[in-house]
């Protein structure tokens, strides 16, 4: 599309522009939308260059100041999304081979970005996945948690489910099961607007919110896991009833309605395993 033609297009040509004369805030733009393409090696790359470009402007008299104590807002902001932007290129580098240190400049570069950012939501989104990475599910979540409550009102995109079905997984993770089936039981439900584009989370490696039929099959597993045999035979049901989980859908629905101890459970517990015998497929 064109943020890769563009992008191509800066590699070929930027050697040519003398540094003092590229543009700052479109250069931590490229950045950004590098590392959205998990291009991490040019994000990074960008990013060092726009640092070089201030460095040249503060040189010269010009640019904004990004460094000290600064109490006007809008030197902070400016510092905040260089800095945002230099730990998104950063996370696009490393994110399959996270080292402590990668994590330690990752982290150090996040807390220059203040709640008045508009790179305030990534912020906590970053934060939470390197706690997951971590293992600290439970800062994890709360960072989670806090991301959704920054979520712009108007914010057309898959960033709202996104965000939810990874606190519904960080609740299940946490242990929190009943939490996390009721959170999936919502999202079932939820139907996204045909064509809606992903959100800024995508490019942080935000996992996408699975189909129905993978919700579904998750809340059956966490209410068995629980013991609650009723309620996973309704989940695995559903399943059942509409066609998703194949096999597998229907063993389980079966093992689930056994466990119940009702003699009409094990009825249609017999009939599902007898089905299942009958089928040729897996």
């Amino acid at each position: 599309g064109k943020t890769f033609e563009a992008l191509k297009f800066h590699e070929k040509y930027a050697d040519a522009v003398p540094i003092g004369e590229l543009e700052p805030d479109y250069l931590l733009r490229l950045s950004r939308s590098a590392a959205d393409l998990s291009m991490g090696r040019l994000a990074s790359s960008l990013a060092d260059t726009h640092r070089a470009a201030m460095t040249e402007l503060a040189r010269r008299g010009r640019g904004v100041a990004q460094t000290g104590d600064d109490t006007d807002l809008e030197p902070r902001l400016k510092k905040a999304e260089a800095k945002f932007t230099e730990a998104k290129a950063a996370w696009a580098s490393v994110r399959g081979a996270l080292s402590p240190e990668s994590e330690t400049k990752i982290r150090e570069l996040l807390s220059h970005v203040p709640e008045e950012s508009e790179f305030s939501f990534e912020r906590e989104v970053l934060l939470g996945l390197l706690d997951e990475r971590s293992g600290k599910q439970a800062s994890a979540l709360g960072h989670a948690m806090r991301a959704q409550l920054l979520i712009a009102r108007r914010n057309a995109s898959d960033d709202a489910a996104r965000v939810e079905y990874w606190i519904a997984r960080l609740h299940a993770n946490a242990g929190d099961k009943r939490v996390a089936v009721d959170l999936m039981s919502r999202l079932e439900k939820l139907k996204l607007a045909p064509g809606l584009p992903q959100g800024r989370t995508a490019g942080l490696g935000l996992e996408a919110l699975p189909p129905k039929e993978s919700l579904i099959l998750a809340q059956g597993e966490l209410l068995s896991g629980q013991g609650h045999w009723g309620e996973a035979a309704s989940a695995y049901a559903r399943a059942v009833e509409g066609g998703v989980g194949g096999n597998h859908a229907l063993y389980e629905y079966a093992r689930a309605l056994k466990q119940t101890g009702e003699t009409n459970d094990r009825r249609r517990a017999d009939a599902a395993m007898k089905k299942l015998a009958e089928s040729g497929t897996d």
